[in-house]
């Protein structure tokens, strides 16, 4: 093999100078720099994050607002009562006191067990015609409003006398409902 001259020797030299500078920057100097643009990314990230954390918590006035009248709309559409028992009576009771605004004679009222988050209640009662007509008009009207389930209308005084306005009727009829804590 022959001698490499001076001029090779030294073009050599700077050849493995390169590939040792350019094996410094590839394995110390890369994964440093890659490291920098790591954060910058990460700090990008956070920094949106934290911008929409912000917008999120300046909605929170207007989501509270917005919780407070869809619970006031619920309030409209169902009773309150802290049980089933309870708002089977204040139904009863409700049922009852509209009847008897209307001049009708209670025989008989109940409460009635219903299904979970319904109240139901039934009564029984004397009226004419036009009372029986304002009667379930004015539960129709009624708010929060009511299902009147079944009415049952007999009318055994029109057989002995055909000109007797009075009828013996039995309303059933439910409500949905909530308890104070929501169930």
């Amino acid at each position: 093999m022959r001698q490499l001259s001076l001029r090779e020797r030294r073009l050599i030299a700077v050849l493995l100078l390169i590939v040792a500078v350019a094996g410094v920057l590839a394995l110390v100097i890369g994964p440093i720099v890659d490291g920098f643009s790591a954060r910058a990314d990460q700090r990008l990230m956070l920094a949106q994050t934290f911008a929409a954390n912000e917008r999120r918590i300046a909605a929170v006035g207007v989501l509270q607002h917005e919780a407070e009248r869809q619970q006031d709309a619920m309030r409209t559409r169902f009773m309150a009562a802290p049980s089933a028992d309870e708002a089977n009576e204040a139904l009863r009771e409700r049922i009852e006191a509209i009847v008897t605004s209307l001049g009708a004679d209670v025989k008989a009222s109940e409460a009635m067990p219903g299904e979970d988050g319904w109240a139901r209640a039934a009564i029984e009662a004397r009226m004419g015609h036009a009372q029986l007509a304002a009667v379930l008009a004015r539960l129709n009207e009624t708010r929060p409003a009511l299902s009147v389930e079944s009415v049952t209308v007999i009318a055994d005084d029109a057989l002995s006398n055909f000109k007797s306005d009075l009828v013996d009727v039995r309303i059933e009829a439910s409500a949905p409902f909530l308890s104070p804590d929501g169930r």
